[in-house]
Formats: structure tokens, C-alpha cells, sequence
């Protein structure tokens, strides 16, 4: 097997295995890291951590994304009826019973506007 044969093996290898751990950053970023690690002359470890960082930062962005997304308020139901105002409704007996304003209870417990 000649040297591009192999080398386009272990980045098919290299793919997968990133697709079957869902490690996306490595698959995406692998190829130019590997190129810089060359030029640099870094060593197989340096490599490694490299890329092992960048996947870390990445998914601590994404989660802190996802995280603001799922952090914001839910506006108000369309069900929420505010309190009893002071006019009185007369279509209804038992509302005629309380005075006008009130929310129910006996007394000066009641809404006050």
C-alpha cells in the first residue's frame, strides 16, 4: 500500500471513529491541526492535547449556548386573568353578593385599587 493510500485510510479511520465517539471538532478539525503540528514539528502528544483542546472549548461554547437559549423566560399564559377590578359584572348573582372590587374574602383583605 503506497503513502497517500495510507495516510487517506487512517483519515478515513480517523472519521469515523470521531463520528462513533461524537467528537465533531476532532473530525472537522484533525486534517489542519496535523498539518500545523508538522510544520511546528510538535510532537505526537502536543498534537493530541491540541486537539483534545479544541474539542473541549468547543463543546463548553455549545453548551453555554444551549444554555442561554434554555435560560430565558416564558412569556405570560394567555389563561392569566388579572385580579377583580371595581366594576362589578351583572350578568352573574353570586358576583353581585360581594362588593364591588373584592376578591372574595370577607373584610379589608380584599384587592384595593
Amino acid at each position: 500500500m503506497s503513502a497517500p493510500a495510507k495516510v487517506q485510510a487512517m483519515e478515513t479511520l480517523i472519521e469515523a471513529h470521531a463520528v462513533e465517539l461524537k467528537l465533531p471538532t476532532v473530525r472537522a478539525r484533525f486534517r489542519a491541526l496535523a498539518e500545523e503540528a508538522t510544520r511546528g514539528q510538535q510532537t505526537p502528544t502536543a498534537y493530541l492535547a491540541a486537539l483534545l483542546e479544541a474539542e473541549v472549548t468547543e463543546r463548553a461554547q455549545r453548551r453555554e449556548h444551549r444554555q442561554l437559549i434554555d435560560a430565558r423566560f416564558e412569556p405570560p399564559r394567555e389563561s392569566w386573568s388579572p385580579p377583580p377590578t371595581r366594576n362589578c359584572p351583572s350578568d352573574a348573582r353570586w358576583l353581585r353578593l360581594l362588593p364591588c372590587g373584592s376578591s372574595g374574602q370577607v373584610g379589608n383583605r380584599g384587592y384595593s385599587d
